[in-house]
């Protein structure tokens, strides 16, 4: 029985620091300029799939772009979107969901664009989600004291 909770208690300990280091990651790499999403659509698989974290690299200018990049932008209802550049315009970037029929209807130009992913990270999102609910941050914090 005590080896049985000795294994917990340094599971816990493990999961707690692979957490640590990762938030940490994530704070870092946003001082430099990188953002993370989670991604919430289909949009972009087999790409980029539901439950990914992008990271966006906020330093790539405007001006850089080009077809066949893959970007982020804040749509009109202000939500962040990450879709591929398929057509540059005089008015602006014209893009389109990978898993999408047509484009998106909207152009991107300065005003509206955020940065250009650099790489995707599959279900981790799903545990940046989880760890935004206060019960699995209660659960960490309590298995952290155990």
């Amino acid at each position: 029985m005590k080896n049985i909770k000795r294994f917990f208690v340094h599971t816990a300990d493990i999961l707690i620091g692979v957490i640590f280091i990762g938030i940490l990651m994530f704070y870092i790499l946003g001082f430099a300029g990188y953002r993370p999403y989670i991604v919430v659509s289909a949009s972009m698989e087999p790409t980029i799939t539901v439950g990914s974290i992008c990271l966006i690299n906020t330093h790539v200018k405007y001006s850089d772009i080009k077809e066949d990049d893959i970007i982020a932008y804040r749509a009109p209802n202000g939500s962040m979107v990450t879709h591929r550049v398929i057509r540059r315009t005089d008015d602006g970037l014209e893009t389109k969901g990978d898993n999408n029929n047509i484009s998106d209807g909207i152009t991107t130009d300065e005003r509206n664009y955020s940065g250009k992913n650099v790489c995707s990270i599959p279900l981790l999102g799903y545990v940046f989600r989880e760890l935004q609910k206060a019960r699995t941050r209660i659960l960490c914090v309590t298995a952290g004291i155990a």
